[in-house]
């Protein structure tokens, strides 16, 4: 019988290259068993011959490799710097394959290298589909086929003592066609796939099953999957990590619950204490939503460059007036229920409160009575209300995707404290989860405005502040004013105008002005890794290199800006010296000739957080199940 997998086969019918068989058979005959050291020929002679066969042998090319005895076949096939050391970890029987290819060639027939193989790895090989030839390895009990192209799975071409089958890695969206007749499994795995019913998940198909790994798939529905995993009683082992079931709250938790036969939960053992504190969660499902609940944090972006510093220096006209702020932008999804806990603008609105109280503050005993809102004023104040809500319903109810959510806008500072914290309730599970696996990209973005007086024409002022810059601004007291007198004084003078940056930005500078034009354009941006909240953790933050300079050991101080630094605010006697030998008075001044050192770029670093609220006993589930947020 011609052998598959030999090569001097020439003439033999090779299948479908993308087929299991094709596959195995380039496995099989890379092992080369017809070949040298293996199989027949003349280098096979057993140690056991006669010494006066090979006594008078005196040199290699006298005794020659042909007749290498049994030991020295099998240290070529053992030793790793040998030519002819085959890779064997994708099977275990390869070594008594080649054991016996050595000491027994005449053994090793076609049917008896199929019926040998009880573990068989076929990774990475392209393979699409299934075929009858994986039925001639009737005593395969472990097979692995991860890593390929495959979209389903024939039961009718899987070996019946099968036990152990991993589709890791695949293309697989439905169970059905393995469902038809499948073996006696007790682990099957199809994590990093595309499955996203559970309908064929029970007892009627898997009544052996102790070990399921479903992790990586689009798995939404937490309680339909629950109540299908249930029906496997010897289910022990179960491994749903990377679902989009994985962020909702009570996620672990229910599953331990309902699960009580459940030893192993995405790989942690539960324990008496953690099943104890879940106790009860199950039978408040009807409680349970589909939801994710999350808090983002941007605390601090510093190291934004100043352009208006250069501006200034080459402005020739106090017009236009430009105004620049400053925001951190990230993409979200569209209809999250959303709160704002926190940002500069409600701690400023809150400072400016708190102050005016205190200025206004009445006499001891005579409290000031709120001034009434006229009918109008209510009327006006209630339908935008009204205008709101129904904003506010159809943001809600539209389909989800991605947009870009942001901060406040500040002016620029050496380092911008934005404030922002802000929760969010998710719905759209499944694109939340790819949103995690990606990571968030935070933005600094700028808002240039650019502000002209009212009635002037900008392409006017332009062209003539052109002129007078080409001839030379020969009239030395009218230097940088555009405007005739007449108008000059319409809007104020050049004293009025916004000559420096923090004129420029005030909004005082810009009320008797009107907006012209605004521009935007990302100054910096970074990719907060959120993959680990995919994966069990509660809370990932970075400090966020988003361009300029390198980043600096100080600015990798992360809990000092969540919050978590030390506020002490005691110099040590070393911090004292660096700060006598830093004082301008004692600058040494430097040569003529010296040369000026390099400016230092400092680098743009946003401060980021996201968390993912996971509830860790069945009482944090009775007292937050029904907050809004």
């Amino acid at each position: 019988m011609a052998c598959p997998w030999d090569e001097s086969n020439k003439t033999s019918a090779r299948p479908d290259p993308v087929s299991i068989s094709c596959a195995l058979e380039s496995q099989l005959r890379s092992l080369c068993l017809r070949e040298y050291p293996f199989g027949k020929g003349s280098w096979q002679i057993s140690s056991k011959e006669p010494m006066h066969y090979r006594k008078y042998a005196t040199t290699t090319n006298d005794y020659g490799a042909e007749r290498d005895h049994l030991e020295a076949l099998e240290e070529l096939m053992r030793s790793p710097k040998s030519p002819w050391h085959k890779q064997t970890d994708w099977s275990e029987e390869i070594p008594h394959l080649q054991q016996l290819a050595i000491s027994e060639p005449a053994k090793l027939t076609n049917k008896y290298i199929y019926q040998a193989f009880r573990t068989l790895k076929i990774i990475d090989k392209n393979v699409t589909e299934l075929d009858e030839e994986l039925l001639k390895l009737g005593n395969l009990e472990e097979l692995s086929l991860s890593a390929n192209y495959l979209t389903e799975i024939n039961s009718s071409c899987l070996p019946p003592k099968l036990k152990v089958l991993e589709l890791y890695a695949n293309s697989i969206k439905s169970l059905a066609s393995l469902c038809r007749g499948p073996p006696p499994l007790h682990h099957l795995g199809l994590g990093k796939n595309l499955i996203d019913d559970c309908h064929y998940i029970s007892e009627h198909y898997w009544p052996h099953l102790m070990s399921l790994d479903l992790s990586e798939n689009n798995l939404c529905d937490l309680l339909g999957l629950v109540d299908k995993l249930v029906t496997l009683p010897k289910l022990r082992s179960l491994h749903l990590t990377g679902n989009p079931v994985s962020v909702i709250p009570s996620y672990r938790g229910y599953v331990i619950d309902s699960l009580s036969a459940l030893t192993a939960f995405d790989d942690v053992i539960i324990t008496a204490d953690e099943r104890h504190g879940f106790r009860g969660l199950a039978r408040k499902a009807e409680l349970l939503r589909n939801q994710a609940r999350m808090l983002l944090k941007v605390t601090s972006v510093k190291g934004v460059p100043n352009p208006n510093d250069n501006e200034e220096a080459d402005k020739v006209s106090e017009y236009p007036v430009i105004e620049r702020k400053y925001f951190v932008q990230f993409p979200f999804i569209s209809n999250v229920h959303k709160k704002l806990l926190k940002s500069a603008e409600i701690l400023a609105e809150i400072a400016e409160k708190e102050a005016n109280a205190k200025k206004n503050k009445a006499p001891q005993g005579k409290a000031k009575s709120p001034t009434p809102k006229s009918e109008e004023e209510l009327e006006q104040a209630r339908a935008e209300e009204e205008k709101r809500r129904r904003e506010e319903e159809e943001r809600l109810g539209a389909e989800p995707q991605l947009v870009n959510f942001s901060t406040c806008q500040l002016d620029q500072d050496p380092e911008m404290m934005f404030e922002h914290e802000e929760k969010y309730r998710v719905g759209a599970l499944l694109m939340l989860r790819d949103l995690l696996k990606t990571g968030i990209k935070f933005s600094v973005v700028e808002e240039k405005n650019t502000f002209y007086p009212p009635g002037q024409n900008p392409e006017e002022l332009a062209a003539l502040a052109a002129e007078r810059a080409h001839s030379g601004r020969k009239s030395s007291g009218r230097r940088g004013s555009i405007l005739p007198k007449q108008e000059e004084s319409k809007v104020g003078g050049p004293k009025g105008a916004a000559g420096s940056k923090k004129t420029a930005a005030s909004s005082s500078a810009t009320d008797s002005l009107v907006r012209y034009s605004s521009e935007r354009r990302v100054v910096g941006s970074a990719v907060l890794d959120t993959s680990p909240l995919l994966e069990g953790d509660s809370v990932v933050r970075a400090a966020l290199h988003a361009g300029g300079g390198p980043m600096r050991p100080e600015d990798y101080d992360i809990e000092g800006a969540l919050g978590g630094g030390d506020s002490g605010g005691k110099k040590d006697k070393k911090d004292k010296k660096q700060d006598k030998k830093a004082k301008p008075g004692k600058d040494k001044k430097k040569a003529p000739g010296a040369e000026e050192e390099e400016v230092e770029i400092p680098p743009i670093v946003i401060m980021a957080e996201v968390s993912i609220r996971r509830w860790s006993k069945t009482k944090q589930f009775i007292k937050e199940h029904d907050e809004p947020f």
